[in-house]
């Protein structure tokens, strides 16, 4: 598949989950954040419902810091990644 494939199939997960989540299946949609998470490391969105569905869930300690701290890796990951990208058009 080619990056605009693998985002769709993402984002399917990642809606599929978001609809999971609204209801009483958060531990399915945990499961499907997962998989959208597998297909785009860097689904900033998908991380952070993660971890409020893991915090419905009653995990909430380590839910809210495990957000956080996966929201800013990937960011400066991303970043660095552009920052690259950059160089090398120069």
């Amino acid at each position: 598949l080619h990056a605009a494939g693998y985002f769709n199939r993402a984002y399917a997960w990642y809606a599929k989950a978001r609809i999971s989540g609204a209801g009483s299946h958060v531990r399915e949609a945990i499961a499907d954040f997962d998989r959208a998470l597998q297909l785009k490391p860097d689904y900033a969105d998908a991380y952070c419902n993660r971890g409020i569905a893991r915090y419905r869930t009653g995990i909430r300690r380590i839910a809210g810091r495990r957000c956080l701290r996966e929201r800013v890796v990937r960011r400066r990951s991303a970043a660095a990644a552009g920052s690259q990208d950059q160089e090398h058009r120069h």
